[in-house]
Parts: C-alpha cells; sequence; structure tokens
C-alpha cells in the first residue's frame, strides 16, 4: 500500500474519530438542553404556581396591598383594596396614583414617598391621611422596592389614631384640670417625692417645693401628726385618706391623698377664713343664744300653712323664747311643734286677720307692725313681723296692755283739757268781745274826734287779739293758728271799721300754709291791724285809689318775713318810724323787738313798705 493511501486512511480515521467526538458531544449538548428546557419548564410552571400562591395570599389578608410599576401606575391590587375603596382591580390596574386619586396634598405626599423609594431602593414607612365615603382614615403605609417597582402594603390604623387622639384630649384635659385646679395640688411618685406641683399651689405665695423634695419631709414636715407616715401607709394601702380640719403653723388645712399606681396625688385647701368665720358664727350663735333667751319681747319662729290654693289657713309654732312663756302663759313643751289652732283654738275665729298678715309676710318677705287686743289671752300685744325665708315668719311681741291703759288715761285727760283749754278761749274770746263792745257804746258818747279815733284804734286792737282766741277755740288745733285765714278775717273786719271800698283799695295778700303759736300770732297780728289801719287812714286821701298788700314769706326753715304794704302817698322823709308820737308805730316797734324779737326795716319807694323778719316755732 503506497504511503500517501495509508495517510489518507489515517486522516480519514482522525475525522471520524473528531466527528464521533463531536457527535457524542453534541448528544451531550442535546442531553443537557433537553434537561434545561425541562427545568425551565418547571422552573415556569413553579413560578406560575408560586404567582398564584402569592396573588391567593395577598387576596386572603386583611390589610390593603398593591404593587406599581416604575411609572408609579397600578400592576396590583388586591381584595383588600377593593373593599377599602370601592375601586375594582380591573379598573385600578393600569391607572396611575394621581389618576386613582385626585391630586391632593396627601396623594403628592405618598407619590413623593414612592419616588424615593425607587431612586435608593431602600424601603419606606410614612402615615397618611384619606377619605373614602366621607370618611377620615389613617393608613400605616409601607413601601419596598421590587425589580418591577414597588410592593405597598397598607394598614388601616384608624382606629389607633383616633384612640391616640382622645387620650392626646384627657391627657390636655387631666393637665388643665390639673394646673387651673383652684385647689393646691401635687403629684408624688411611690417614694414620696414631688414630681409636680400646679398653679394654685405657685399663686399660693408659700414657699414651694424643689421637685425631688420628700413630702412631708424636706417639704411641710410641721403637721401636728406625722403626715409622711400617713403619706407612705396612704401609697401602701392604695387607700385614700382625708384630714378635714389639720393645723399648720397659724393655718388650718384640709389635706386629700388619693394614690394611683405611680404614686399619689395630695390636695391642699386653705381653710383658715373658714375656721375662723365657724369661730365668729359660734360667738355669734352663743350671743344670738344668749339675747334669744333673755331678751324682754317674745320670740316665736312659724311655719305657714297654706291650702291647696296657697291661701294660708295656719300656722305652726317651731321655736319660741322665754319670755314668750312669760308674756303669754303658754309652755314650750306644750305649743312647739303644735299649730296654733291646736295651741290656741279660739285664735283663728277671734283673729282671723292675724293668718292674713302672717301669711303675707311669709309669702312675700314683706314685713309688717301692728298693734292688737288679743281677746283668746285679754292682753294688748305690739307685733313686728318679718320673714327669714319664704314659708316662715318671725313674730317678736312685747305685752303692752299697760301702756295701752294709760294712753286711754291720758287720751281722757287729754279731751278733757283740750274742751277746758277751748272752754278758756272762748271765755277769753267773748271778754274780749265785751270790751270791745263797751268801747264801741263809749265812742258814741265821745264827741272829741281825737279821742274818737283813739278808742277805735284801742277796739281794733282787741278785736285783733280776740280774733286769735276765736281761731283757737274753733280749731281742733290749739297750738297753731292758720294764720292765712286769720289775716283775712281781721283785715275784713278792719275794711268794715274804716268803711273802706274794697273796689277804691284793694287788698293783696301772699300767705300760704304758714301756721303760728300763740305767742307769734297775737304781736303779728298787732303788728298788721296798726299798719294796714295807718295805710287806710293816712295812705289814700281825698278818695284815691290803691292796693295794699300783706305776705309772709319763708327765709328758712325757722325764719319768715311779713312784709305789710301799700302804694299810697308814703311817710314824709322826715318822719323816723321809730322816734315817731304815733302810738300805732310805737307799739309796732315795740312788739317786734319785744315779743318777736325780730328786726323791721322801712322802704318808702312807690309807697309805704314795712319788711319785718322773725324766727317761728315748727
Amino acid at each position: 500500500m503506497p504511503v500517501s493511501e495509508g495517510h489518507r486512511m489515517r486522516d480519514k480515521q482522525k475525522t471520524k474519530d473528531q466527528l464521533i467526538n463531536e457527535l457524542a458531544k453534541l448528544r451531550q449538548q442535546i442531553s443537557k438542553s433537553e434537561k434545561s428546557e425541562t427545568r425551565h419548564n418547571q422552573a415556569e410552571q413553579a413560578l406560575r404556581e408560586s404567582e398564584q400562591n402569592y396573588r391567593q395570599l395577598t387576596d386572603s389578608i386583611s390589610d390593603v396591598f398593591f404593587e406599581m410599576d416604575k411609572d408609579l401606575r397600578y400592576t396590583y391590587w388586591n381584595k383588600a383594596s377593593e373593599k377599602l375603596t370601592g375601586i375594582s382591580a380591573k379598573d385600578a390596574i393600569g391607572k396611575s396614583l394621581s389618576e386613582l386619586f385626585p391630586d391632593t396634598l396627601n396623594t403628592r405626599k405618598a407619590e413623593r414617598v414612592y419616588l424615593d423609594v425607587l431612586r435608593t431602593q431602600q424601603p419606606q414607612t410614612f402615615i397618611n391621611e384619606y377619605i373614602f365615603g366621607g370618611k377620615d382614615f389613617f393608613f400605616d403605609i409601607s413601601a419596598y422596592p421590587s425589580k418591577r417597582g414597588l410592593s405597598v402594603f397598607v394598614k388601616d390604623i384608624t382606629d389607633r389614631k383616633q384612640a391616640e387622639e382622645e387620650l392626646r384630649e384627657k391627657e390636655e384635659f387631666n393637665f388643665a384640670l390639673f394646673q387651673h385646679n383652684p385647689i393646691q395640688t401635687m403629684v408624688v411618685d411611690r417614694g414620696g417625692r414631688v414630681l409636680k406641683v400646679n398653679m394654685a399651689k405657685r399663686k399660693s405665695g408659700d414657699r414651694l417645693p424643689k421637685i425631688g423634695d420628700v413630702m412631708y419631709k424636706d417639704y411641710a414636715a410641721k403637721h401636728e401628726i406625722d403626715m409622711h407616715a400617713e403619706l407612705m401607709e396612704c401609697i401602701r394601702s392604695s387607700k385614700t385618706k382625708r384630714f378635714s380640719e389639720l393645723k399648720y403653723g397659724d393655718k388650718f388645712l384640709t389635706i386629700l391623698i388619693a394614690p394611683f399606681p405611680q404614686g399619689a396625688i395630695i390636695t391642699s385647701l386653705d381653710i383658715t377664713k373658714r375656721k375662723r368665720a365657724e369661730e365668729a358664727l359660734h360667738a355669734s350663735e352663743g350671743r344670738y343664744r344668749s339675747l334669744f333667751d333673755n331678751m324682754l319681747e317674745g320670740f316665736a319662729y312659724c311655719k305657714i300653712i297654706v291650702d291647696k290654693n296657697n291661701k294660708p289657713i295656719d300656722f305652726e309654732y317651731t321655736k319660741v323664747n322665754d319670755a314668750f312663756e312669760a308674756l303669754t302663759g303658754l309652755k314650750k313643751e306644750y305649743i312647739i311643734g303644735k299649730r296654733a289652732t291646736e295651741a290656741i283654738p279660739s285664735v283663728k275665729k277671734a283673729h282671723p286677720v292675724l293668718f292674713k298678715i302672717y301669711g303675707k309676710v311669709a309669702l312675700t318677705g314683706k314685713p309688717a307692725n301692728f298693734d292688737i287686743y288679743f281677746e283668746p289671752l285679754k292682753i294688748w300685744l305690739s307685733i313686728s313681723v318679718y320673714c327669714p325665708k319664704r314659708g316662715y315668719f318671725v313674730a317678736i311681741f312685747d305685752n303692752i296692755t299697760e301702756r295701752k291703759l294709760a294712753e286711754e288715761e291720758i287720751r281722757a285727760s287729754l279731751k278733757e283739757k283740750e274742751v277746758l283749754l277751748q272752754e278758756v278761749h272762748h271765755r277769753v274770746k267773748n271778754n274780749m268781745q265785751l270790751i270791745s263792745s263797751l268801747f264801741s257804746l263809749q265812742s258814741r258818747r265821745i264827741k272829741d274826734k281825737q279821742a274818737f279815733e283813739i278808742l277805735k284804734s284801742s277796739q281794733n286792737r282787741i278785736r285783733s287779739m280776740g280774733l286769735i282766741h276765736e281761731k283757737l277755740y274753733k280749731t281742733k288745733d290749739f297750738a297753731r293758728v292758720d294764720f292765712n285765714e286769720y289775716v283775712r278775717s281781721l283785715t275784713n273786719h278792719l275794711f268794715s271799721s274804716y268803711g273802706i271800698n274794697k273796689e277804691a283799695i284793694k287788698l293783696n295778700t301772699n300767705i300760704k300754709d304758714v301756721f303760728l303759736d300763740i305767742n307769734t300770732a297775737i304781736p303779728c297780728g298787732l303788728i298788721i291791724n296798726e299798719l294796714v289801719s295807718n295805710s287806710m287812714k293816712y295812705g289814700f286821701l281825698d278818695g284815691k285809689k290803691g292796693e295794699i298788700k300783706i305776705a309772709v314769706l319763708p327765709l328758712n326753715k325757722n325764719k319768715v318775713e311779713l312784709i305789710v304794704s301799700d302804694n299810697g302817698v308814703g311817710l314824709p322823709e322826715e318822719v323816723e318810724f321809730r322816734n315817731t308820737e304815733s302810738l300805732g308805730l310805737h307799739l309796732v316797734t315795740i312788739l317786734v323787738d319785744g315779743q318777736l324779737h325780730g328786726d323791721i326795716k322801712l322802704e318808702r319807694d312807690g309807697g309805704t313798705s314795712f319788711h319785718i323778719r322773725f324766727k317761728v316755732k315748727k
């Protein structure tokens, strides 16, 4: 066999071996490929099963869960998401966050967090608020990065947030209650160390404890009892303790220790003012009791009894004093707790008005005072009634039988004296009338004109005094004269006596509500008699017409001014009325100075005007 052919045989063999080897490798590769494909199919099946299990799991949980791609579009939406939002998975998947939920602050907040998770590939948890169906919801949202975007778990914490808000409000309320409680309050721990003090304590002006001070040792240790031991016992036993009245220095305190698991709350109320007031009240009650028991007037505290129409029908004695017994003869043990109609059976028939008065006072609160002859006991009573509270009355009374009998005697005696005084005035008036008549008879025999005028003036003077007594015996008031009425009567007599025509000389009087005693009225009457007589005789000559004025004007409470004037010819300038020979003017000055103790002034403008000022008795 030639060499070349041998070489060809070797090369052919080599190619075949390589082919076999390559074929074997190919078969191995095919086998591997078949195995890999099998594994891939198995993996895909496992993945599908895992995905199905995952979906079933996320649909079965009660919390909201959804997935989003990197564009923040929803790729998965579990059953809980549908239930909460009312949006089906079909409507949600493929939508973006802002498409599914309108653009709000909360939506933008969630969007920022989701984008940050995608950027950092780090999970984040945050709380957000949404409104579904008109109701606010709070969610605890946890966002996790995934290969396809985001996996988001949402837990509804609305109830927890509401509970936290309620707890916060309660804590704020309790804190405000603690701080603004008007009673001084402190909180201590289980070791009695001070944790808090409220505003009332801070504003009390007392020295404040330091935080950490042991209560009733480092602070407020000087109590009359071992308050620290009481505090620790209270904390240990979990039983509240109250100390109604503790002496602390010059103060009185009411202290309450209320334990709680972490310690105790101590409230301290300063009752010093109340204690002092109680002591004063106790002393006052003692004085009242002494006064009540020793007062001379009878005292009865009663309850009014009314019918269905609120009409007083009776009253019940609830308290009486010793003087009540002495004045009425009715014993306390017999009368207290009984109705008036039981204690004194005849009282309602004898005095029905009593029940009306007592009822009115008890129901209206208006006090009353009256005297009454109490027929059942045959005595006179002076009764003062007032109402201490609605439905009750207090009657304070005194036996005034002796006073009433004395008043009756005085009235009888006064009546007798009034009759006698009236008779005296009547007789004086008659005597003066008799004297005036004698003067009148005598004047008829006198031919001398001057003597006649003297008798006539004297007659008018007597008449002016007689008029006073006439007015007094005709009135019931023997002490004072109605001066206006008196002046009218006097001037009427003078006009008649001098034959003056009232149309020619007019009289104008200004005397209102002036009443003078007899010692003032008589000299005033004589003065008016003299001055008016002078005006009539000398002021209007040759039938001249004119006017006479008489006025009594009050200047103050006890001083008046008498003015007698005319518009006649007037007194000549050279005539000085105090030094004139005229008996009438001389008599006027004597009466002003000696009896009225006043002052007199003459004005000559437009006639004659006398101004007399004097004091009067009220």
